[in-house]
């Protein structure tokens, strides 16, 4: 191969990562809207959650004053009263549960995004070095190309 196939294949393997870091920027960006978007709709669900944990709370505080009011009546009265109120507490401890598992998913998304973020800037810093390789290596084969005509 001669020089100037040489300097025009590696002005091509150049341009290959330009364009792999190109499509590496896109992807991280994909990523980070991607998480945005899951962070917004976690958001929406724990405000639903805290509201759904507000009424749950009402709701004991109603049930335990039934059961108080059952304790000194009927047993049977007494027992399905305090079986709703357990249900109850349980429900709201799920939701509890479920508040913080989105915590942590959101957390998780932020941790993602700030990575891609990173992702981003290293896949520009490195498309501005191959631009600058690319144009140095154009410049590089013109040299080749105008001495190659001189020789001729």
């Amino acid at each position: 191969k001669s020089i100037h196939q040489k300097e025009r294949e590696k002005l091509d393997k150049l341009k290959d990562e330009l364009e792999k870091n190109t499509r590496a920027e896109e992807k991280s960006n994909e990523k980070i809207a991607e998480d945005k978007r899951a962070v917004t709709r976690a958001q929406e669900d724990l405000a639903t959650n805290d509201n759904d944990q507000k009424d749950a709370t009402a709701a004991i505080t109603l049930q335990q004053a039934e059961v108080t009011r059952a304790r000194a009546g009927n047993a049977d009265v007494y027992k399905a009263a305090n079986k709703s109120l357990e249900e109850q507490q349980d429900a709201k401890k799920k939701l509890q549960v479920r508040a913080e598992d989105l915590h942590k998913k959101i957390d998780g998304w932020n941790n993602e995004i700030a990575t891609e973020g990173r992702n981003v800037a290293a896949a520009r810093q490195a498309q501005a070095q191959n631009t600058d390789a690319i144009t140095k290596q154009k410049l590089l084969i013109k040299d080749l190309e105008t001495k190659l005509k001189a020789v001729r």
